[in-house]
């Protein structure tokens, strides 16, 4: 039985499953492709239990026979025993004295047992059943021999001749018969004979429990094994679809046997991913997301794509050269039930079937780098103003502030603000540096965030000048959006000016701020 159940499961496992699910989704209605979706677990299940359903049928089918055969193997050893109490009626072999005039003590050995008799009266019977010669002599379990009269020759003549598959059977009860006693042979076999249709119902009740039983356990088995992985993708949220005891040199999530797509990871909105920045749901999956690339999931903080991989070692996601062999039936799915799937998971996300280019955040630094900048006695003067003069101990502990101007506090916070965008993995961002005093020097031009040198900025002061002109600096900013608005991505561009300056111009920009008023949005 259970090697017909193997046959039949043989190719019975959760990837076999989802790989037929995934070939039956062009020919589905849309509730179904949610389902399959929300709840791909409930699917398979579904699915292995009609797999499982044929295989019993099959195998009841197969099965039909052999519990016929054993039904009739029964009917055959009974009919046996019925024939052997009528020639034994007949032949005398009823006498309450038989047990006692067929055997004799071979010699005086001195520590005969009543139940002696009894023991060698089954072992003979029991040399019948299985079809070996009529002894002369036979032995008793306390090594005591005993001669065996021509009379037990004369019935056995007359019994039936038994096949082979009835003394198979009785050869398997060979330790029964060695215990047992028979102080009747004639009382003995109506007892066997009254006992048929008990004998009947519980062979047939105990069958039925065996196949049951050996179904249910084997059903356990699998349904455990088709369950399998509870795991899905920290990224895409697709189901783990690898049969994990199958591996057995790894444990799960290492090495050969980390979760897996294996048929491809699945359109990240179909999980309710989407773009921060456009509300857009993320058409990508992730084979093809680069490792530089940024992804949010949820609300944690932007990482870049190697750096997910890194957080979720025990996951393979997949690899762009697999994924053109495969064709998962994803941006077909999304285009039947992407609609659906942006209202069900009621995030905001919005159906696309194509990412809008995402927006470039430029940041345009224009930092004061004049003479009040760099008087390094700025800051203690400035940290003192309006109130007593520090103690001589708290100057002796802020002394490291002294020698610290505002400019290189300034080269500080720029540096801090870029590595704040450099974690948040905003590799996409475009950053010009305008350095001013009395003149503006444009030191970065949209420039990549990763290109930045911030020891790039500190140059001489008089490349400058002493004095403070924020004309000439906001005059360079418009001649920078200029160029920004003459690029095709103009669209795409998100402007954001910072300014950082101790204040105290010569003239006051108006009428450069005026036309940063009058300048397109954007």
């Amino acid at each position: 039985m259970k090697s017909q159940i193997d046959k039949e499961t043989k190719t019975v496992s959760r990837f076999t499953i989802i790989k037929e699910l995934d070939g039956e989704v062009y020919n589905a209605r849309n509730d179904w492709l949610m389902r399959y979706v929300l709840n791909p677990q409930d699917l398979i299940i579904e699915r292995f239990k009609q797999k499982w359903a044929k295989i019993e049928a099959t195998t009841d089918e197969k099965l039909k026979p052999i519990v016929n055969t054993t039904s009739e193997k029964l009917i055959e050893i009974f009919g046996v025993i019925k024939t052997i109490n009528t020639i034994s009626q007949e032949q005398g072999g009823h006498s309450l004295s038989l047990v006692e005039d067929l055997f004799e003590p071979l010699t005086d050995q001195g520590n005969y047992q009543l139940t002696d008799k009894k023991f060698c009266m089954a072992k003979l019977f029991h040399h019948y059943l299985i079809g070996e010669q009529v002894s002369t002599e036979i032995s008793t379990r306390n090594s005591l021999s005993y001669t065996v009269n021509d009379r037990w020759k004369t019935l056995v003549d007359n019994f039936p001749k038994l096949s082979e598959e009835i003394k198979h059977t009785f050869r398997s009860l060979e330790n029964a018969f060695e215990t047992a006693t028979i102080s009747y042979f004639g009382l003995f076999l109506d007892k066997i004979l009254s006992e048929q249709t008990k004998t009947a119902q519980a062979l047939s009740s105990q069958m039925s429990s065996f196949i049951a039983k050996t179904y249910r356990d084997i059903y356990e088995h699998l349904l455990n094994q088709i369950q399998g992985c509870a795991a899905s993708c920290p990224c895409c949220k697709r189901i783990c679809d690898v049969d994990h005891h199958l591996e057995l040199t790894c444990p799960i999530g290492q090495g050969e046997n980390r979760h897996r797509c294996q048929f491809g990871h699945q359109i990240r909105g179909m999980g309710g991913i989407y773009h921060k920045f456009t509300g857009e749901a993320s058409i990508a999956w992730c084979e093809i997301i680069k490792d530089e690339g940024q992804v949010i999931i949820s609300e944690k903080m932007p990482q870049t794509w190697k750096a997910f991989k890194n957080a979720n070692p025990d996951w393979d996601f997949g690899d762009p050269r697999t994924r053109e062999n495969l064709t998962p039936p994803y941006v077909y799915m999304w285009k039947q039930i992407g609609e659906q799937l942006c209202e069900h998971y009621k995030n905001g996300m919005k159906f696309v079937e194509k990412n809008s280019p995402l927006p470039i955040n430029h940041f345009i630094f224009m930092l004061d780098h004049s003479g009040s900048m760099n008087e390094e006695i700025n800051i203690l003067r400035r940290s003192t103003a309006g109130s007593a003069a520090p103690q001589g101990n708290k100057v002796a502990n802020d002394s490291s502030e002294i020698n610290r101007t505002p400019w290189r506090c300034l080269l500080r916070a720029v540096k801090g603000f870029l590595d704040i965008r450099i974690r948040q993995a905003s590799f996409d961002d475009q950053i010009t540096v305008i350095l001013f005093g009395e003149r503006a020097v444009l030191i970065y031009n949209r420039q990549k965030l990763t290109e930045i040198d911030i020891g790039q900025l500190n140059i001489p002061m008089k490349i400058c000048g002493e004095t403070t002109n924020f004309s000439a600096a906001f005059q360079m900013v418009i001649k920078t959006l200029e160029e920004v608005n003459k690029n095709p991505e103009r669209n795409r561009y998100q402007q954001t000016l910072i300014f950082m300056t101790d204040g105290e111009p010569q003239v006051y920009p108006q009428k450069e701020l005026q036309q940063l008023c009058d300048y397109r949005p954007g």
